[in-house]
C-alpha cells in the first residue's frame, strides 16, 4: 500500500522507538510501512470502526479548505468510502479489506 503526505507524515517518538526496539523497524522511512510488522503496530480502520471513531468530515464539506483538498484527492485517485474515511488508490484497489489491510492518518489540517 502506499500513503500520501502533502505536509509530511509524523509518528510519536515512543511509536518510532517502540518499533525500532521490537521489531527493527524504521517508521521514519515511508518504506518500512510495507512490513507486515509495521501494520501491526497500529489499529487497523475495522478496529477504530468497532471502537466507534468517525470521519470528522466524511465524503463532502461546505468548507472551501476541505472541499478543495477532497478535490485534490480525488484528482489522484483516492475514493470516500460510505464510512466517511478517504482511500489511497491501493486501499480502494484492496475492495472490503481496507478495514483490516489499511492504515488510517490523521490529518490536522
Amino acid at each position: 500500500s502506499g500513503y500520501i503526505g502533502l505536509d509530511g507524515l509524523y509518528v510519536f517518538k515512543e511509536a518510532v522507538d517502540a518499533a525500532w526496539l521490537a521489531h527493527r523497524i524504521d517508521l521514519l522511512s515511508w518504506r518500512s510501512y510495507g512490513a507486515a510488522e509495521a501494520k501491526n503496530l497500529f489499529d487497523n480502520p475495522a478496529a477504530l470502526l468497532a471502537d466507534g471513531v468517525e470521519a470528522a468530515y466524511g465524503c463532502n464539506s461546505s468548507v472551501t479548505t476541505f472541499s478543495t483538498k477532497m478535490a485534490e484527492h480525488i484528482s489522484l485517485g483516492w475514493v470516500c468510502v460510505a464510512e466517511g474515511f478517504w482511500l489511497n488508490p491501493a486501499c480502494a484497489a484492496l475492495g472490503a479489506a481496507w478495514r483490516t489491510e489499511c492504515l488510517v492518518l490523521l490529518d490536522d489540517d
